[in-house]
């Protein structure tokens, strides 16, 4: 419901001013001559004349032209939050409601709401009658008054977490500002005062409707006057002089509605992955068929020096024979290799010390989350020279869940997570690039996929990435190269680009602090939506950190940003 204050009325008629008017002279002269003229002091007299009768237009104004056409950068946090536009005005008037620019994909209910310098709501409203995409409007059931000199945030809720962002501060639109620093603010979870912000002063496309009268005097004609005593005129040198009375013309000019601010170009705030529940079924043991798939030729040195992984180096040999095993399976016999084998269903490891070399995992068609090989219930797996491709992809698809495993040599392509790395886990010598991005995916309540090429959650720990590629920067509104929460957790000469942040480390709350992370050698790309190597949660130590560059200067990275 909105405020119910009691303000002083904005349509109270201001003071009127006395005018005084003044009797002109228009003086018409023959050649270009120096007038000396006076008058006595009973000349001039001052009229209380009738006021000129005042026009009160009420305009309205807001930060964005809601008419313009935009097309913003969509992000999805996958979480609950506040989003919210820092704003002053420099005359007094009234918050008549909000507008926000709802991002393609975001569904679920909307509520906006108006804050005091204090988190105290001034004013709430539900959004109906929305469209699919683009400007949203709801005004509030009564219109609260602002005044100059206060800090104001309008804000909207969303259930879903799918919102539009761009970075810097907006242009005035008088009498109605944004707030030069701290523009765009949120919050996660419930709908509360949203008062956290990113440091590269991003907002959220959120809009306050301001309204205020503006008073203007309506051009009347000046009631005619008699002066007391005529003026008497005295020109040297002589010459005709008509002295003709004139009545003074003024031209009044209503001051327009501001223009809004230009659409700036679009981007909020990367958050943690959502931890998906694994319940993947034991199958039954291989059957393999005789069809054999030959493999694509590839450079026969795995890693040519001074390089990094690619799609040349990394796979399965050149040369290799598959044979195709249909249907899921379940490996349990402890020292097991396996080797040449091209599997089109779901793998499971539940053994000891089992070897995959030369395999090709794809899977099969599902609507479960489920990835291509899980080793989350085996000990000391090794997968080299192996290729994960997904032959159905699908939003619960990904390459790999893994502890106590090494993946060597390996390439990762066209899920939705490369790899959820598990306690013990050593990903080394890898491609992991080009995942498959989907508009709904029930793990996120609905929303898009939230693609990471590695992602280790919390209850995890000792997870190790060495001289791999992870390139999230060609994956539609990926992530992170890594996202992790697991402790004791080594970063070293690895090639990482794209995501939000490419390196995002959060802890978890029910775990505690973060600590015991090492990220050293890495050379990074700039293709991260916030420009941003690496980002840190606010208890989130990071033990080491040396010698990280971007790979095209080999400058150094900047320092890791830091927020929840």
């Amino acid at each position: 419901m909105a405020s119910t204050h009691s303000p002083r009325d904005l349509e109270s008629e201001p003071r009127r001013p006395w005018r005084f008017i003044v009797p002109g002279v228009v003086l018409a002269i023959a050649v270009p001559v120096v007038i000396l003229a006076t008058r006595s002091e009973s000349s001039v007299v001052p009229i209380a004349a009738e006021q000129p009768a005042t026009t009160r237009e009420l305009k309205e104004t807001s930060l964005w032209n809601p008419a313009a056409q935009i097309t913003p950068t969509r992000y999805s946090d996958r979480a609950s939050l506040e989003l919210g536009t820092r704003f002053t005005v420099t005359k007094e008037g009234r918050v008549a409601g909000v507008r926000f620019f709802k991002a393609a994909g975001e569904r679920g209910k909307h509520t906006g709401s108006l804050w005091s310098s204090r988190g105290v709501r001034l004013a709430r409203v539900t959004f109906t009658a929305e469209t699919r995409s683009g400007w949203q409007e709801a005004r509030f059931a009564q219109s609260v008054v602002v005044r100059p000199g206060q800090t104001y945030t309008i804000s909207y809720h969303s259930d879903n977490g799918t919102y539009a962002a761009t970075r810097g501060s907006l242009a005035t639109a008088e009498p109605l500002a944004a707030a030069q620093r701290r523009t765009g603010v949120f919050r996660y979870g419930k709908s509360r005062f949203p008062e956290k912000w990113n440091p590269k002063n991003y907002t959220y496309y959120v809009d306050p409707i301001f309204q205020w009268w503006e008073t203007t005097p309506k051009p009347n004609p000046a009631p005619p006057t008699t002066p007391s005593a005529t003026p008497t005129i005295t020109v040297t040198p002589t010459v005709t002089v008509t002295p003709t009375a004139t009545t003074p013309s003024v031209t009044l000019t209503p001051v327009p509605i501001p223009s809004p601010s230009p659409t700036p170009t679009l981007t909020p705030v990367p958050s943690a992955t959502p931890t998906p529940s694994p319940s993947p079924s034991p199958s039954p043991s291989p059957s393999p068929s005789p069809t054999p798939t030959p493999t694509p030729s590839k450079d026969p040195d795995p890693i040519p020096a001074g390089k990094f992984p690619n799609a040349a180096n990394t796979g399965v040999t050149p040369g290799t024979q598959l044979t195709v095993v249909n249907g899921d399976q379940t490996f349990s016999t402890n020292g097991q290799v396996i080797t040449g084998r091209e599997f089109r269903g779901f793998v499971k490891v539940t053994g000891s010390n089992i070897t995959f070399k030369d395999c090709v995992f794809r899977g099969g068609s599902t609507n479960r989350t489920i990835p291509l090989f899980d080793s989350t219930r085996g000990s000391n797996t090794v997968v080299t020279d192996s290729e994960f491709v997904p032959a159905n992809p699908s939003a619960g698809v990904d390459g790999a869940w893994t502890r106590n495993t090494q993946i060597l040599r390996s390439e990762f392509r066209g899920s939705t997570d490369g790899i959820k790395a598990g306690s013990g886990t050593l990903i080394q010598d890898s491609f992991i690039h080009d995942m498959t991005w989907f508009a709904s995916d029930p793990d996120q309540g609905g929303g898009p996929t939230h693609n990471d090429g590695v992602q280790s959650m919390a209850g995890e720990t000792g997870v190790t990435l060495r001289h791999n590629t992870i390139d999230m920067s060609t994956t539609k509104d990926a992530n992170a190269a890594l996202q992790s929460s697991a402790p004791n957790s080594l970063v070293v000469d690895n090639f990482l680009d794209g995501g939000g942040c490419t390196l995002n480390f959060s802890h978890n709350g029910l775990n505690g602090a973060l600590t015991g992370i090492k990220v050293n050698g890495n050379r990074f790309g700039r293709n991260s939506f916030f420009k941003c190597p690496i980002l840190l949660s606010t208890r989130t130590t990071l033990s080491e950190l040396t010698g990280n560059v971007f790979d095209d200067t080999n400058g150094p990275i900047p320092q890791p940003e830091r927020h929840d």
